[in-house]
């Protein structure tokens, strides 16, 4: 195995372990509906990394849904992200995270990585219509809510390192940022984007709609 420092694809797995997956029995899951995001984006990734096997099922949610998971069943890459990176494990784990300290002073490009991660993990892209002077403008739109307001504001203080726009929001137990505009979100797209294929086609649709002439100014 590779030594702990934080190289980019090394950034990318910690937020998305970070953001939506777990580390129980000494193993490392993450979960997900497209089989593609885990047979041709995470299996070369950890393979590239430590030289694992992954094992990648299907199963059915309590709603009778089908989705995927993958496992690296190994102790090391385990421990690598619970005690080098003190990602927490748990039930209440989403409220106990942190970004960890190795992530504060890397390079942008480290950086952009890991809040791929996190985006690919808990974000979400969609358009945002609004109406002025009974014209419709509409302005493609990245968001994350998250229960830890902390780790809200930490990935933002990250992204706004960057130079890209975020704005925040609460609402009763929930903490958001959104970056909004066509100019923003291209810039969001340039530096950091996504490895999710659902997520990379829905960034290039919004995209692409709002360049159609009906983004907001």
């Amino acid at each position: 195995m590779q030594s702990c420092s934080v190289e980019p694809l090394l950034a990318y797995t910690i937020g998305l372990i970070g953001g939506d997956d777990s580390l129980t029995e000494k193993r490392v899951t993450i979960t997900d509906i497209n089989p593609d995001f885990h047979h041709s984006v995470l299996k070369p990734i950890f393979r590239q990394l430590f030289g694992v096997k992954t094992v990648i099922s299907s199963y059915k949610t309590a709603k009778g849904n089908t989705t995927y998971r993958t496992r690296i069943n190994s102790k090391s890459v385990y421990k690598l992200y619970s005690e080098a990176f003190s990602i927490p494990e748990g039930k209440d784990k989403t409220y106990r995270m942190e970004t960890p300290k190795e992530m504060l002073s890397v390079p942008n490009d480290v950086i952009g990585e890991y809040i791929r991660g996190w985006m690919d993990a808990e974000g979400w892209v969609t358009l945002k219509k609004s109406r002025r002077n009974e014209k419709i403008y509409i302005s493609p739109r990245i968001a994350l809510n998250i229960v830890n307001r902390k780790m809200r504001d930490e990935l933002c203080s990250l992204i706004k390192k960057l130079g890209i726009h975020v704005t925040t929001w609460d609402s009763k137990k929930i903490f958001g940022f959104q970056i909004i505009g066509i100019e923003n979100v291209t810039l969001y797209a340039d530096l950091i984007g996504f490895r999710h294929p659902d997520k990379i086609k829905k960034l290039s649709y919004c995209l692409s709609e709002a360049k159609r002439g009906l983004q907001c100014a």
